[in-house]
């Protein structure tokens, strides 16, 4: 049995168990027979990109909570287990901030070098960004234009387009991140 296969059935057990749902209850949801689900929650199964997406709406989370690892209630993570991504040949530093898969939200903190450049990857459609200044001055340009991101202002735009972070000045410019997809948009795809 696969690492993903072991981490598919507990959760869907903890999913439906949650929700009050036996596996037929599931299984009528989902059109898939509770044959299949029984399997599928053994950890021998192996079912089919259709079966799960059908089972991840029926259950109203994403793909990847599905087979993602099960999730203690509480977490603390020290700061010498925080792994910071460095990114532009060393200009930037990058860390995540949502150490589990959280459908529709990516959280990170971004740290640019003094005259540092970063290039902002496009977001998929029906995305806002939300950039806030904590310590020095970002330039981010968006859409053919240039904000100017000082300690305590927001930056909001849409998350789908080309854009990338400046620091123009001679300290270290820290801000954060956070890109949030449409919940109508979760909720249709």
């Amino acid at each position: 049995m696969s690492e993903f296969s072991i981490h598919l059935a507990q959760n869907l057990i903890a999913l439906r168990t949650l929700r009050g749902m036996s596996q037929a209850d599931l299984g009528r949801a989902a059109q898939v027979p509770r044959s299949t689900l029984a399997h599928v929650e053994s950890g021998r199964g192996n079912p089919t990109l259709d079966v799960l997406v059908r089972l991840s709406r029926s259950l109203g989370v994403g793909l990847e909570e599905l087979v993602s690892p099960p999730v203690p209630g509480e977490i603390l993570i020290k700061s010498n287990q925080l792994n910071p991504i460095e990114k532009a040949g060393g200009q930037a530093r990058v860390l995540a901030l949502l150490p589990e898969a959280t459908r529709g939200v990516q959280m990170e903190r971004l740290e640019l070098k003094p005259l540092g450049h970063l290039g902002g990857v496009p977001h998929l459609p029906h995305t806002r960004e939300f950039f806030h200044g904590f310590v020095g001055v970002f330039h981010i340009h968006v859409a053919g234009k240039c904000f100017c991101v000082e300690p305590g202002d927001l930056m909001v735009f849409d998350g789908n387009q080309k854009h990338s972070y400046q620091n123009r000045g001679q300290e270290m410019a820290l801000g954060l991140s956070v890109v949030v997809q449409d919940p109508l948009s979760l909720q249709n795809g």
